[in-house]
């Protein structure tokens, strides 16, 4: 039997790894590409149109988890819970299908979550204010204060340079006035510079997100 020359093993070795490493690299793009939360984020939509889909929706927010707050105060015979807890459900459902050209399912649900936990915290707060209760009130504003931590660790995951810091401070502001109109609320007084405020911290919020995706 003739032998094989040593080149021409050479020639097949080399054919076979190049073949294996194309594949491997093919996959792998593909692979990145419909998990952008694993690699690169692809496909992002317009930013402009991103940015005004962000503000629609944290407005809602606000205005829906004001009269949440109101629900639990006790307003409750005028606002049945089943109502506005579902338009907040309906709100987080828009928040997370507006990103989906940006996130894998699991990271939109994960900032799904930092929103309905922001809520979640704004109504423990309001009704620990209302009862008096310190304690509550201090848990609330530990736990809000933790929030800016996960939304500040959630950007930076896809982002390297994400400007941690200003993204605490932006959450910080918006809360703050969050939490501002709900004192309001329990005081009885007036809301109006609060309110004039609300949808300039919203929009500055959106920004800096919007910023952190698109850096």
């Amino acid at each position: 039997m003739r032998k094989t020359r040593p080149l021409k093993k050479l020639v097949i070795i080399f054919v076979i790894v190049f073949s294996l490493s194309s594949l491997v690299v093919i996959y792998g793009f593909k692979y990145i590409a419909n998990n952008p939360a694993n690699g690169f984020i692809r496909n992002l939509p317009d930013r402009t149109e991103l940015q005004s889909t962000l503000n629609s929706n944290f407005n809602d927010q606000n205005s829906l988890t004001l009269s949440a707050v109101d629900y639990e105060l006790g307003s409750k015979e005028n606002q049945p819970n089943t109502n506005v807890y579902d338009q907040l459900g309906e709100t987080y459902a828009q928040l997370n299908q507006s990103l989906a050209r940006v996130y894998s399912q699991d990271r939109r649900d994960e900032f799904e979550k930092i929103w309905r936990d922001h809520t979640t915290i704004l109504i423990n707060y309001a009704v620990s204010k209302n009862n008096d209760d310190q304690t509550g009130q201090d848990t609330a504003r530990n736990d809000l204060n933790f929030l800016r931590e996960r939304l500040s660790s959630f950007l930076a995951v896809d982002n390297e340079s994400s400007n941690r810091q200003a993204v605490k401070d932006s959450l910080a502001d918006y809360s703050n006035n969050l939490l501002s109109l709900v004192e309001s609320k329990i005081n009885q007084t007036s809301q109006t510079q609060a309110e004039s405020a609300g949808n300039d911290k919203s929009a500055e919020l959106v920004s800096r997100i919007i910023e952190e995706i698109y850096r």
